[in-house]
């Protein structure tokens, strides 16, 4: 038997080929940056994780059960022994999910499983000095889809989790917040025009955030953005950062700078990589940054573009107080972690 391989390449391929059977360097060929605002396209990947929360799959989820009709999808009280959780407090706790193939003459459809269970407490009175105290923790798992026609209302595959503790009293606030995804979330009723990433998305992420008495922001994970394009180019991030807020700094706090790093990549795979050097007054391991220009506390990251660092650029310094502004993450109200069976089993519109 005879085996006959044609391969065929193009005068670039050949080119470099040939160049590396001489032995010669070859020349890595660089994106161009011309047109892009890199200190925003930053800014706004923080600014979108902090919309990357378990609230937007929660929520999502219970605008699409409203379209729930008599025996589609059906629903069930308590949680198979075949969808495992992770946590196994949630695992042990009373849980609801549905799963049906299911197809309406409307041409509603539901099709998988999805799987939900949350706990809540609230007490005390916000005027008094001990003020009210809310807890809460939910956690979600599924793979199944809720559309009509061409429209999806709602896609979850995977498992979103989240937290949150508040105090609020007189003259006193404290909150508290987690969420930790592993899924794709898509769909109308969980992303709607107004929404800053319509498309929806799929993400690896752990973000966690304090306000009130101690601004402060933990990012870890990656994000795919499904349509949306920073600065119509990136479509996704990754983000390893701390970054601390005036509100509840010690005297060694920089407040300029990040702990971390974070990248955008491009639509063509490439990645560029922003490095904020650890400051001064941080715990720097088996390192010594004696150097003044790489412990300054002056906001500023190196870039690196597939690898390689662009002196050319130079420093990327990014204004981060805005983060603390306003509302740092939308937290979720306590009856955002109930739903109940006859929430889903109540015949819709």
């Amino acid at each position: 038997m005879f085996w006959l391989v044609l391969a065929c390449t193009g005068s670039d391929g050949d080119s470099a080929s040939a160049a590396q059977d001489r032995g010669e360097a070859q020349e890595l060929v660089l994106p161009s940056l011309e047109g892009i605002d890199l200190e925003a396209a930053y800014l706004e990947a923080v600014q979108l994780a902090l919309t990357t929360t378990t609230s937007a799959a929660w929520t999502g989820h219970v605008s699409a059960l409203d379209t729930r009709q008599t025996g589609c999808p059906d629903a069930y009280l308590g949680i198979p022994d075949a969808l495992e959780f992770e946590d196994e407090e949630l695992e042990d706790a009373p849980g609801l999910f549905w799963q049906d193939y299911c197809r309406l003459a409307g041409g509603l459809y539901y099709r998988g499983y999805v799987a939900w269970n949350g706990e809540v407490e609230l007490d005390g009175d916000k005027n008094t000095s001990s003020g009210q105290v809310l807890s809460g923790e939910r956690q979600m798992y599924g793979d199944g889809v809720i559309g009509v026609g061409d429209e999806l209302y709602f896609e979850l595959d995977g498992e979103v989790s989240d937290a949150v503790y508040s105090v609020e009293a007189n003259g006193y606030s404290r909150w508290t917040y987690s969420s930790l995804l592993d899924a794709t979330v898509r769909g109308t009723r969980a992303f709607d025009d107004k929404s800053a990433t319509p498309g929806g998305w799929r993400s690896d992420l752990y973000l966690y955030a304090s306000g009130g008495d101690v601004d402060y922001i933990e990012l870890r994970g990656d994000t795919y953005y499904q349509e949306h394009r920073i600065q119509e180019r990136f479509d996704s991030s990754q983000l390893h950062l701390t970054v601390q807020g005036e509100l509840g700094a010690g005297p060694e706090d920089c407040l300029l700078e990040p702990i971390g790093w974070m990248g955008l990549r491009d639509e063509n795979a490439y990645w560029y990589d922003l490095v904020f050097l650890p400051g001064a007054g941080e715990e720097l391991g088996e390192h010594d940054y004696e150097n003044p220009d790489y412990v300054a506390c002056d906001g500023c990251g190196t870039l690196y573009v597939r690898g390689l660092q662009q002196e050319e650029i130079g420093q990327v310094c990014i204004d981060f107080s805005e983060l603390f502004s306003g509302d740092t993450v939308e937290l979720p109200r306590a009856e955002d972690f109930v739903l109940t069976l006859r929430d889903v089993t109540t015949e819709g519109p």
